[in-house]
């Protein structure tokens, strides 16, 4: 299940697996996108749930589900574990894909905080627990982060893990970057593609927020 994906300087060797199915519950603190949790549905499902959770919100629809989005990438001969055939798939839907080597900030343009706070965008990010195996890369999506103060201690990351037994986890920040920095430092965007100018009419750029 090998790939390999170059965007500029990055190359993300690897599948995006390691998931496996588990029951999830509603619980989202105020600090948090409102982003809809979907599932992972097998052991290397976390890219096609993730893809599908960030582009719905993007679309603010429900466009986008499961079955469909892995039926259509297996009929045109692709695998949903690879994030190029994923890029593929999501660009017929008007979609972007841009996988980045992203940092833990907030300075443009590839600031998580940057993108999550600054443009509320949910992020896909790859991590890796098993000392950066590339079979055991797995797919979250950071929705938010709790601040640091004297009370709570370090700042946390909120996450849904589409493999985990609860919808949403609240990493600590040193726990999230040490997983992410495993796998490269992998985040995928996921925005609407620039829509054409109309007659007399400027750009329309479309996307949320």
């Amino acid at each position: 299940m090998a790939v390999l994906v170059t965007i500029g300087a990055l190359v993300l060797a690897g599948g995006i697996a390691g998931c496996q199915k588990r029951i999830a519950i509603d619980d989202r603190p105020p600090e948090t996108i409102a982003v809809r949790y979907v599932p992972a549905d097998g052991y290397s499902d976390c890219l096609v749930a993730s893809a599908v959770m960030c582009g719905n919100y993007v679309l603010d629809s429900q466009r986008l589900a499961p079955r469909d989005v892995r039926s259509a990438i297996k009929a045109a001969g692709g695998d949903a574990t690879r994030v190029g055939d994923m890029q593929r798939y999501l660009a017929g839907q008007g979609l972007r894909m841009v996988p980045l080597r992203g940092r833990f900030s907030a300075e443009p343009p590839l600031g998580l905080a940057w993108w999550v706070l600054g443009r509320g965008y949910p992020m896909i990010c790859v991590i890796n627990r098993h000392a950066g195996n590339a079979e055991y890369n797995h797919a979250v999506v950071v929705v938010g982060f709790r601040p640091a103060d004297a009370a709570r201690g370090e700042m946390r990351v909120y996450l849904l893990d589409p493999a985990a037994p609860k919808r949403l986890a609240c990493w600590d920040r040193f726990l999230f970057e040490h997983y992410w920095g495993s796998a490269g430092w992998v985040m995928l965007p996921i925005f609407e593609e620039p829509r054409a100018p109309r007659s007399g009419g400027s750009a329309q750029t479309g996307g949320r927020p």
